[in-house]
């Protein structure tokens, strides 16, 4: 974080309370600390960070909820694309992920 300066007087206080547990976790929030993304998306991809997962791809493109599917995919080992398809609305994306996580154990 460093390396790359964030104006925390551009956020708001939730935003910057994201930016500052990133900061405590030692994790490093440039790929999503744009004001132009609210705090419930801000979020979703920073609990992804913390599992490891970059969601910053899907940002502009996706709601909180579509935001956390993407999650959940990914924490289950699946391919997010499948179910990261602009169009889709969370629920949709949350059942499509639900038949992929079955498919899953059944192997």
């Amino acid at each position: 974080m460093e390396k790359d300066f964030i104006d925390l007087n551009l956020f708001d206080t939730q935003q910057q309370k994201i930016i500052n547990d990133c900061a405590i976790h030692g994790l490093d929030p440039t790929s999503f600390a744009n004001p132009h993304f609210n705090a419930f998306q801000m979020q979703v991809a920073y609990h992804a960070l913390r599992e490891g997962f970059d969601l910053s791809q899907y940002l502009n493109d996706f709601t909180c909820e579509q935001l956390e599917e993407i999650r959940l995919a990914k924490k289950s080992g699946l391919d997010e694309k499948q179910i990261a398809i602009v169009g889709l609305s969370a629920d949709e994306m949350m059942m499509k992920r639900a038949n992929l996580e079955y498919q899953l154990q059944k192997q």
